[in-house]
């Protein structure tokens, strides 16, 4: 039989060592940041078959968690105005991902 005692020092360990894996998931992220802190950052992204884009970078980039999408501040925001949004239509249609029917 396990005592009380044995059972909270498993507990404490497996505490204690999650909390460390956390505490070195930030600092990484951080060290990360800081790296790049004056810098312009593009990110590379793929995109699948169903047209759906997604960042390459695992570290840090735009679509992370909380924690990644805070030490993100954009450069040049622009709205989206009407001549950027025919621009992107007429990508999309370039692409080949539109749909046949699709007028704009």
């Amino acid at each position: 039989m396990w005592s009380n005692e044995s059972t909270a020092s498993i507990c404490y360990v497996g505490c204690r060592n999650e909390m460390f894996s956390i505490w070195c998931w930030v600092m990484y992220r951080l060290v990360l940041a800081k790296h790049y802190i004056n810098d312009v950052l593009y990110f590379p992204h793929n995109m699948d078959f169903r047209g759906r884009v997604y960042p390459i970078s695992p570290h840090l980039n735009h679509m992370g968690d909380d924690i990644n999408r805070g030490l993100l501040k954009f450069a040049k925001g622009k709205s989206a105005s009407l001549p950027t949004l025919s621009n992107k239509r007429q990508h999309i249609k370039g692409s080949g991902l539109a749909r046949e029917d699709c007028d704009g």
